[in-house]
């Protein structure tokens, strides 16, 4: 799996309570690269640093987590936000989907494990994403000779057949 020192987090939430128990869990389970905002305001100033995942709170002092998912997502597209949440209406959870979050947590007892695995299928992705980046063989041979070549190379051992 990826580097986890790398691989940077923002906690964003009103609630240090909240805040400080989601980074010592993420700490524990060696994710030491996390970054925590209680104010909508320093976690927008702090947006280009691009973190790789953003855990949000739907409600935060002067705005809500749709507002703050469109800023960021109008900067950075690619930006995996995943709402973490007291509000269980089901509209709101929908809602923020369509906006593009990648998934949407109801705070209960289970909040860090459901972080985790979020964690996790977010470094899968990545690296299945990464793994169909790389060229394959028949793309590097290609490259390697030049499509003509390809095709003379064909040619020859159909003429054969």
């Amino acid at each position: 799996m990826e580097n986890q020192d790398k691989f940077k987090i923002f906690l964003v939430d009103d609630n240090p309570v909240c805040i400080n128990l989601y980074k010592r869990f993420l700490s524990q389970i060696g994710y030491l690269n996390i970054s925590s905002f209680t104010d909508s305001w320093a976690f927008l100033g702090a947006i280009d640093e691009r973190p790789d995942l953003i855990f949000l709170d739907y409600h935060l002092d002067d705005r809500n987590g749709i507002d703050l998912l469109d800023t960021v997502k109008k900067r950075y597209p690619n930006t995996v936000i995943v709402f973490v949440s007291g509000q269980k209406d089901l509209m709101v959870a929908v809602n923020s989907l369509k906006h593009g979050a990648f998934d949407y947590i109801i705070k209960d007892d289970f909040t860090l494990e459901k972080m985790q695995l979020i964690v996790d299928r977010v470094l899968r992705t990545r690296e299945e994403m990464a793994k169909q980046a790389r060229p394959t063989e028949w793309q590097q041979l290609v490259a390697a000779t030049g499509v003509f070549s390809m095709i003379f190379f064909f040619q020859k051992i159909f003429s054969r057949i």
